[in-house]
């Protein structure tokens, strides 16, 4: 294809619906630039609708985006994401009762409260000192925003993702299954507000294929959650074993799929591999 007609095509992809797209300049190795939809949609992905609505929020474009998701949640009544939605945009407009009002409703809706707290942070700001922000923050003084996550689980070693309500003091805490055994600890790592307050803590010296039990420490105390936490290292390197992998990708939230978390952990794999769409760390 003529390179003048590419350079054409190009213009009209980033400049659909008569928005132009600010792509930022940086390196995908190799991979083509992401061209974000900017058209509000009501059908297809269900993660789709407000994906696209926070984009109209982040750029200020708030009647719009009011209009949409009124119209939205009058053909689905009480779903949680756009009542969500909607407190955002109220607090933007500075419409904080209001916005109060929606968050509760979400929340009541199925919204997990841990969603209003993991923001974005920005679009939260109006609204922290609402009675709701003020009790939710003092909540998770003593509680994970996100995680732990396990990842980089080997015969030796394990790491531990957790994202908090603000910047603190993380370490974890691992021990064997058996009784009397020794306990080992995390070095202290922070969650840093340029890090979207998340951080990594690695356990190292562990035993190869043996269960422990972990704990996190958020600022000096127990962040202890339902039931038994655990894990078990793979077997030494070299070891010949049977092991269960689960594979998975386009992980976009959609409620009614949500199920597919509890097949998985059914199955006891011991790791999954999501190949993909999964997170957009600069995109809603």
């Amino acid at each position: 294809m003529p390179r003048r007609l590419l350079l054409l095509l190009a213009a009209f992809l980033l400049c659909r619906d008569g928005i132009a797209q600010q792509i930022p300049d940086y390196d995908l190795g190799g991979a083509s630039k992401p061209r974000p939809d900017m058209s509000f949609r009501k059908e297809n992905q269900y993660k789709r609708v407000h994906q696209s609505s926070l984009r109209f929020i982040l750029r200020g474009d708030l009647d719009r985006t009011e209009q949409f998701l009124d119209q939205y949640l009058a053909e689905h009544p009480d779903d949680a994401e756009t009542l969500y939605m909607l407190g955002i945009l109220h607090g933007q407009r500075g419409n904080i009762p209001t916005a109060e009002d929606f968050l509760k409703r979400a929340i009541a809706a199925g919204l997990p409260d841990d969603r209003i707290i993991a923001g974005p942070r920005d679009m939260i700001t109006p609204l922290l000192q609402t009675e709701l922000l003020k009790n939710l923050m003092s909540e998770f003084r003593t509680r994970l925003v996100h995680g732990p996550l396990l990842g980089n689980v080997s015969g030796t070693s394990a790491s531990f993702w957790v994202r908090t309500a603000r910047e603190s003091d993380i370490q974890i805490t691992v021990q064997e299954a058996s009784p009397g055994s020794r306990r080992l600890t995390s070095d202290t790592v922070r969650s840093a507000a340029a890090e979207d307050y998340t951080a990594v803590a690695t356990v190292t010296g562990l035993k190869p294929d043996t269960e422990y039990h972990y704990s996190v420490i958020l600022d000096g105390a127990d962040c202890a959650k339902q039931g038994p936490q655990k894990f078990r290292t793979l077997p030494a390197a070299g070891t010949p074993s049977q092991f269960v992998i689960a594979f998975g990708g386009g992980a976009g939230y959609v409620p009614e799929h949500e199920r597919m978390w509890d097949t998985i952990r059914h199955f006891d794999p011991h790791a999954i591999l999501l190949l993909g769409d999964n997170v957009y760390i600069d995109d809603p």
